[in-house]
C-alpha cells in the first residue's frame, strides 16, 4: 500500500514553491524565488516564495523524514505560542521537505522494503489534513494583516494629499508640459533613498527641433531640510543638496511652540528660508539618528523635540513635515562625503575626515573609539505518542544514557584574546531507530559569570534595527556567548542535519561576537552574519522592518539545528492509549520529566539547554469530562498585556496570570473531544512545567482583530532583580521521589529566581517603528541604539520594553 497522498500534493495544498522537475532523481537547487516588492514581506505570497529550499541528495531519506517531523514540531510549538509567521513558514517548510522524499534516489528501495523509514513517512502523510487546515487558516489571517498594512499606508497617503495647500498653476499655452515632479511622500517617514531621489531625480532622453538627442534633467521636489541638532553639530556637518535651517533643540521653549517662535530662534539667513517655507514642496525633519515619530506616552527625548516642531508646523496649516528615517547618521553612512557639507572652519574639516574614514573602513559612525577595557486560535496538535507497545519505554524509566558533556574551559574569554581554537573532534551519539536517549539535566558547560561583556555598536542596513537589538541582548547572554567565543561550539556542529547550515550560522554569530567583545571599533557592520541568517531564513535578507521576537526565534532555531548533538533523529516515539493513561497517572512533576525525555531524544543542543522550557496544556470537555494533557517545549513565553480604560500600567505578574488563566473554547474554536468524537465546548489551561536557565519573555504588544492591528502602549512593570516564578511552577516533590521508575528532576526545584540582564525596546507602530536594546554587565546598564552605545537604564522604566531577557540564579 502506497502513501495515502503524494508529497507533491501536500506541498501544493499549503502553497510551497519547492522546485518540480520531470526527472524523478532531479533535486531542486534554485535560490529562493524573488518576492513581490509591492507586498509586505510577511504577506503569504512572499512567505511562500521563501520556502524554495536547496535540497541535497547526499542526505538520506531517513534524514529528510526526520527533518520534516522536526519542522512540524517547531510549527506546532510556534503555533501554540501565537508566533504566526514562524508557524506558517515551518508548516510550509514541512510540506516542502516532505515533497522531496519521493524524488530521492533511495525512495524506490525504501518503498519496496516497507520498513520503519517507509512507515515513518506514512505517519507523516497521515498528518496532512492537519497541516493543510492550519496553514490555510494562517494564510487567511496573515493576508488580512498584510492588506491592513497596505490600507493604512494608502490612508496616510490620501490624508497627506488632502492636507496639502491648493495651489494655482497656470496652464501651459503651448505643446509639451513641463516634466512631472515625483510624487510627494506618502507617509510620515522617508528613507535616505527617497530623499536622494527627490534631490537628484535623474535625466530623460529627448530630441531638439533639429533631431539631435539631448539629456533633460527631470524635475525634482523643492526641499527645506530642518536639522534638529545642536548648532555646533550642524556646523560640523549636515546634509548637502537642499536649503537647510538648524533648530537647536537646546534652545526650544517648552511646548506648545508656534512657528513664529521657532523663526525667532534662527539666524537671519535661515529665518528668511523659514519664512518662505510654504514655497517648498516638502519639509524634511531630521536629527542625528531617530527612525520613527513618537507615539502617545512612549517617546524618547529626541522624539519629543521633533514632535514639538511637527506640531508647530501642523498648526501653521502650510505643511506636514516628514521625518528622515535614521537621521544624519543614516544619510552620511549611505551617501558618504559627497552628501555632507560642513560650515567653514576646523570643525567642518574634522567632521568630513571622520565621515571619510568611517566610509572607507565600512563602519557605521563618523568616528572610531580606542579599544575599551574589559490571530488564529491554535487547536491542540495531534499527539505524536500513539503506538502499540503497552508499557512506558524502558529507557525512560530505567536509567539514562547521556550525550558527551561539553567541556568547561579553564578560564573565560577576555575582551581582547578571542581567537578561535582549532576545531575539536568529539565522539558523537547516533541513536538507532529503536533506542531512546534521555537525560533530564543540562550538560556540563560554563556557568554564567558576572564578567564584562563586549560593547560595540552595530550598523543598520536600512531597517535592521530589530536584528541589531536582538544581537546585543544575545551578546549579553554570557551562557551562550562563552560557548561560542571559546570555540566549544565547534565540537557540536552537525553536518548531517538538512535543516541546518552545516555550521555556517553558528560560525557567523561566533565571529560577530568576537568582534563585538574585542571593542576595537565604535561600530561594525554585521554583513557576514546577515548573509548566514538569510540562508536559514530568507525573510531576514530583505531591507524591510521585521519583528524582533520572530527574528530571535528563527535565529535560536537555526543555531539549534547547527549544533544539535543528535546526528540522525530517530522517529518520534509513539505511545498507545494504555501508555498514555499510565503517563497521566504520574504526578505532573514526573510526567513532565518523561515528556521532556521524549523531546530531548530528538533535540539536544546548547539552545535547548539554555533557553527552552516546557508548557503543560490541559483540555477538558465540558460535556463528558474527558481530559487531555499535552506537554510542549517553548523558546520564549509570549505573555498578553492586559489593556483597558484607565490602565496606564500593569505588573508583569498580571501578564503571567492572564497567560495561565483558564479559557473556554467554543463555537469555531471548540475542541474535538476524542471521547465524544465531535467538537465540544471545552476549557483550556496552560501552566509552566519546566523553566530554563535563560528565560525569554515576549510582551504581546500587537493585537489583531480581523484585519485591524493595534499596539498596546501600556507600561509593564517588572523587577530587575529576583523575579520569583516559584508560585507558577508545580510544588516540588520530596527529594529522591520517583514513581514507576521515573525520578523527579533535580534542576526543577524552587526557588525560581530570575535577574533581568537584557531588554529589546520598540518605539512607534507595527509598520513604522524602531528597535533598541538595554543590556547589563557587572551591575551597570547600557543603552544600544544601532551604532551608538551610552550608559543608562532610563528606557527600561518606560512603555517601550518588548522582549525581556532573564537569567536564573543558581538554586
Amino acid at each position: 500500500m502506497d502513501a495515502p497522498r503524494r508529497s507533491g500534493d501536500l506541498a501544493g495544498d499549503v502553497g510551497t514553491s519547492a522546485g518540480r522537475r520531470t526527472d524523478a532523481d532531479a533535486v531542486p537547487r534554485g535560490p529562493p524565488a524573488a518576492g513581490d516588492p509591492r507586498l509586505p514581506p510577511t504577506h503569504p505570497v512572499n512567505l511562500r516564495k521563501q520556502v524554495n529550499l536547496t535540497l541535497d541528495p547526499s542526505f538520506s531519506v531517513k534524514s529528510y523524514i526526520g527533518a520534516a517531523s522536526t519542522l512540524l514540531e517547531k510549527a506546532q510549538m510556534a503555533d501554540a505560542q501565537g508566533n504566526m509567521v514562524s508557524a506558517f513558514v515551518h508548516y510550509l517548510t514541512t510540506a516542502s521537505v516532505a515533497s522531496f522524499v519521493p524524488k530521492h534516489p533511495e525512495w524506490a528501495s525504501v518503498k519496496q522494503q516497507r520498513g520503519p523509514t517507509f512507515l515513518a513517512y506514512q505517519e507523516l502523510m497521515n498528518r496532512t489534513p492537519y497541516i493543510v487546515e492550519r496553514a490555510q487558516a494562517m494564510e487567511q489571517e496573515l493576508k488580512a494583516r498584510a492588506e491592513q498594512e497596505i490600507q493604512q499606508a494608502t490612508d496616510r497617503h490620501e490624508e497627506a494629499r488632502r492636507r496639502e495647500p491648493e495651489r494655482a498653476e497656470s496652464a501651459p499655452s503651448e505643446p509639451a508640459p513641463a516634466p512631472a515632479k515625483p510624487p510627494r511622500p506618502a507617509g510620515p517617514v522617508v528613507s535616505v533613498e527617497d530623499l536622494w531621489s527627490y534631490m537628484y531625480p535623474g535625466f530623460d532622453k529627448t530630441t531638439d527641433a533639429a533631431g539631435n538627442e539631448l539629456l533633460v534633467k527631470r524635475s525634482g521636489l523643492s526641499l527645506l531640510l530642518l536639522d534638529v541638532r545642536p548648532r555646533l553639530q550642524h556646523d560640523a556637518g549636515h546634509i548637502r543638496g537642499a536649503d537647510t535651517v538648524c533648530v537647536d533643540p537646546g534652545r526650544l521653549p517648552a511646548p506648545p511652540v508656534t512657528a513664529a517662535e521657532l523663526q525667532a530662534l534662527l539666524p537671519p539667513p535661515e529665518a528668511a528660508l523659514w519664512a518662505r517655507r510654504a514655497q517648498y514642496d516638502v519639509l524634511v525633519l531630521y536629527d542625528q539618528r531617530t527612525r520613527a515619530l513618537a507615539t502617545p506616552g512612549n517617546a524618547t527625548p529626541e522624539q519629543v523635540h521633533l514632535d514639538t516642531i511637527l506640531r508647530a508646523l501642523e498648526a501653521d496649516g502650510l505643511h506636514t513635515p516628514v521625518l528622515l528615517r535614521g537621521g544624519f547618521e543614516s544619510w552620511a553612512r549611505q551617501v558618504g562625503e559627497a552628501g555632507v557639507v560642513a560650515t567653514s572652519g576646523p570643525a567642518g574639516e574634522e567632521a568630513l575626515a571622520a565621515v571619510r574614514h568611517a566610509r572607507l573602513a565600512g563602519y557605521s559612525l563618523p568616528g572610531l573609539r580606542p579599544v575599551a577595557s574589559a490571530h488564529v486560535p491554535p487547536r491542540v496538535p495531534p499527539r505524536a505518542y500513539q503506538g502499540s507497545s503497552e508499557a512506558l519505554p524502558p529507557a525512560l524509566v530505567s536509567g539514562r544514557r547521556d550525550y558527551p558533556a561539553v567541556p568547561t574551559p579553564a578560564s573565560g574569554p577576555g575582551p581582547t584574546s578571542l581567537a578561535p581554537p582549532p576545531p575539536a573532534v568529539a565522539p558523537r551519539v547516533v541513536p538507532d531507530a529503536g533506542a531512546t536517549v534521555w537525560r533530564d539535566a543540562a550538560p556540563t558547560f560554563p556557568r554564567a559569570r558576572d564578567i564584562k561583556i563586549g560593547l560595540t555598536g552595530l550598523k543598520n542596513f536600512g531597517n535592521t534595527c530589530y536584528m541589531n537589538a536582538t544581537i546585543q541582548c544575545l551578546s549579553a547572554t554570557v551562557l551562550l556567548s562563552q560557548y561560542l567565543l571559546d570555540g566549544t561550539y565547534k565540537t557540536a556542529i552537525n553536518t548531517q542535519n538538512p535543516l541546518g547550515t552545516r555550521g555556517a550560522l553558528a560560525d557567523a554569530l561566533a565571529q560577530l561576537l568576537r568582534t563585538i567583545w574585542s571593542e576595537q571599533y565604535a561600530s561594525v557592520a554585521p554583513t557576514a552574519f546577515r548573509e548566514a541568517i538569510g540562508r536559514f531564513a530568507p525573510l531576514f535578507q530583505s531591507h524591510e522592518q521585521q519583528d524582533s521576537q520572530e527574528f530571535l526565534t528563527f535565529l535560536l532555531d537555526g543555531l539549534h539545528e547547527d549544533l544539535n548533538r543528535v546526528l540522525q533523529r530517530p522517529p518520534a516515539l509513539e505511545l498507545g492509549e494504555t501508555q498514555q493513561a499510565e503517563l497521566n497517572r504520574l504526578p505532573p512533576q514526573l510526567a513532565s520529566v518523561v515528556e521532556w525525555g521524549l523531546y530531548r531524544r530528538r533535540n539536544d543542543s546548547v539552545v535547548v539547554d539554555a533557553f527552552q522550557g516546557q508548557l503543560r496544556n490541559q483540555l477538558t470537555c465540558l460535556t463528558c469530562g474527558h481530559t487531555s494533557t499535552t506537554y510542549n517545549a517553548f523558546m520564549s513565553l509570549s505573555l498578553p498585556v492586559p489593556a483597558g480604560r484607565g490602565m496606564s500600567q500593569v505588573a508583569l505578574s498580571q501578564c503571567l496570570d492572564a497567560f495561565v488563566r483558564e479559557e473556554v473554547l467554543e463555537k469555531g474554536n471548540a475542541w474535538h473531544c476524542p471521547q465524544c468524537k465531535k467538537p465540544r465546548r471545552s476549557t483550556k489551561r496552560l501552566s509552566l512545567a519546566r523553566l530554563p536557565p535563560v528565560l525569554l519573555v515576549h510582551l504581546k504588544r500587537f493585537t489583531y482583530r480581523g484585519p485591524v492591528s493595534n499596539k498596546i502602549d501600556t507600561r509593564v512593570v517588572f523587577p530587575t532583580e529576583s523575579l520569583d516564578l516559584s508560585n507558577y511552577m508545580p510544588p516540588p516533590l520530596p527529594p529522591g521521589s520517583s514513581a514507576r521508575g521515573v525520578s523527579a528532576s533535580e534542576s526543577q526545584r524552587p526557588p525560581y529566581l530570575y535577574d533581568l540582564y537584557g531588554v529589546t525596546h520598540h518605539f512607534g507602530t507595527l509598520t513604522s517603528g524602531h528597535y533598541t536594546a538595554s543590556v547589563r554587565t557587572q551591575g551597570l546598564w547600557y543603552y544600544c541604539d544601532d551604532q551608538r552605545i551610552t550608559p543608562g537604564d532610563a528606557q527600561i522604566h518606560t512603555a517601550s520594553p518588548y522582549m525581556l531577557f532573564f537569567r536564573r540564579r543558581p538554586p
